[in-house]
């Protein structure tokens, strides 16, 4: 009849829906303040505990609640154990994923503490970003329970965490009505369990433009005093995007991108992705004669550059001067998502050439969203959690591989 285990227990079915496993990690957040010397102390006495959890489909939402009370107490007496020792000793196994807590489940029942002449209220405060891949709020209400999600944008689309909000509801509903009527007596609500809850690779140019639906006024780019938010990347990308489309480039292309330091040239890397076509970087302080070379190497349909790049290539050429002026037609910005595949060409990196002629290598978008989302895996804080990575400084050259990190994380 306690509320934590029914919603927790629930919380773990919905899961084994989306993911089809039966076997479910959950972290839940615990208090420490178990003892008389730090009650009166102020401070943070929170603790997460990673808790297995096995989920039978056949079993009843009482008695998925009753196995969840039990596991939930024998966690508890463990709860002085730091997570960061969790997470290092799963680090020091091998394990893959050494952080056991990418999805959390907390119910808030906020201590109130009475105050001579005052009235105390509590309020929940979004950071601004998530510390997990996803974490469900339940808190109490005069005479109801109010859950509200926190997710990832670089792991989850907002749609699919909205129908995964109504699913749980539908099945907090459920268990409530149906105590004893095992799991899978409900039927799945084929719209809200429409794909496993797992990371989807996509292309980047996909991501960065539901980066700039869910959070359209958050800084993107940044050089000097020049600054773009994500919706200002997105809509002048998908104005050069247009103007490139008019001038023959195509899904399958490769375009240069002879650019010094700035906006500009991101704008143009991530409209060149949005045709589907390959953008080729090369350095503006190369000498004459390696730019000639990695653009004869790099065979583009065309370079975007400046007014000093033009006269240094021998070939068809557009300033990005020429482009900021648009196109005549501007697709919406919902179309990159049928423009661009996985298996489309992201961007050609050519070898320094120290031991002979440079080499060109062709990254397809499969491979850059592969690359992009397994820095959330490995590079972690002192928890073991994800790094939340809000900014990075562009220090290598737009020819080296490694400004792809700095350009995409």
């Amino acid at each position: 009849h306690r509320p934590m285990p029914f919603f927790l227990a629930t919380f773990a079915a919905l899961l084994q829906r989306y993911t089809d496993t039966d076997d479910v990690i959950v972290g839940v957040v615990a208090s420490t303040r178990d003892h008389p010397v730090v009650e009166p102390l102020v401070g943070y006495f929170l603790t997460v505990l990673p808790l297995r959890l096995e989920v039978d489909p056949r079993s009843t939402p009482a008695q998925m609640a009753r196995a969840t009370d039990e596991v939930l107490a024998e966690a508890l007496i463990h709860r002085h154990v730091p997570y960061a020792e969790i997470a290092a000793g799963l680090r020091r196994r091998g394990v893959a994923q050494p952080d056991p807590a990418r999805v959390m489940f907390v119910l808030d029942e906020p201590h109130r503490p009475q105050l001579s002449g005052c009235t105390v209220d509590g309020h929940l405060v979004h950071p601004g970003a998530s510390v997990t891949d996803l974490t469900v709020f339940v808190r109490p209400c005069e005479a109801a329970y109010e859950l509200s999600l926190e997710w990832s944008g670089q792991v989850y689309r907002r749609n699919d965490v909205e129908a995964l909000a109504e699913e749980y509801a539908r099945m907090l509903e459920w268990g409530v009505d149906h105590p004893g009527t095992p799991w899978n007596a409900l039927g799945v609500d084929a719209d809200a369990v429409g794909a496993p809850l797992t990371r989807e690779l996509r292309p980047l140019p996909v991501l960065i433009d539901e980066q700039a639906t869910d959070q359209p006024s958050t800084p993107a780019v940044r050089c000097g005093d020049d600054r773009l938010t994500y919706d200002e990347l997105v809509t002048r990308a998908a104005a050069v995007a247009a103007a490139l489309a008019e001038r023959g480039v195509g899904a399958g292309d490769r375009v240069g991108v002879l650019l010094p330091r700035s906006v500009d040239l991101v704008v143009t890397i991530l409209a060149v992705q949005r045709l589907g076509a390959a953008y080729v970087p090369v350095d503006v302080s190369y000498p004459d004669q390696r730019v000639d070379l990695l653009l004869r190497l790099g065979a583009p349909r065309l370079a975007v550059t400046d007014d000093a790049g033009a006269r240094r290539i021998d070939g068809p050429v557009v300033t990005s001067a020429e482009l900021a002026g648009g196109a005549a037609h501007v697709p919406e910005r919902s179309s990159v998502s049928s423009a661009v595949g996985l298996d489309d060409p992201a961007y050609v990196i050519f070898t320094s050439g120290s031991t002979g002629r440079p080499r060109g290598v062709l990254v397809d978008q499969r491979r850059l969203a592969s690359s992009t989302l397994a820095r959330l895996d490995r590079y972690t804080d002192a928890t073991g959690r994800p790094s939340m990575v809000d900014r990075f400084l562009m220090v290598s050259s737009v020819g080296f591989d490694s400004s792809v990190a700095g350009i995409f994380w």
